[in-house]
């Protein structure tokens, strides 16, 4: 769900629900996942990504996407097999 709301940093800019849809330990599979995501119009981020990168295998990193895109997402990264370690798709 999105909704024109906002901060007081962030006034008028809009607020999302987010849902995770992969987790991955794997910096290969984290930059082909968002080369396919920013080919689209759904808004994500990815969580942990830098403390994976200073501390790998610590956390996954987390694919958090808007909730409204998650199904789209998860058609997106369906034919996608992740390469390495506990990587899924939820």
């Amino acid at each position: 769900m999105n909704f024109t709301g906002g901060t007081a940093l962030n006034p008028g800019k809009p607020f999302y629900e987010f849902v995770t849809v992969a987790e991955t330990y794997n910096q290969a599979d984290i930059a082909l996942i968002k080369s396919l995501l920013d080919q689209t119009d759904i808004v994500y981020y990815l969580k942990d990504e830098y403390i994976n990168i200073a501390r790998p295998f610590l956390e996954p990193v987390k694919v958090m996407v808007a909730k409204d895109r998650a199904e789209h997402a998860r058609e997106l990264l369906s034919g996608f097999e992740l390469t390495f370690f506990i990587g899924k798709i939820e």
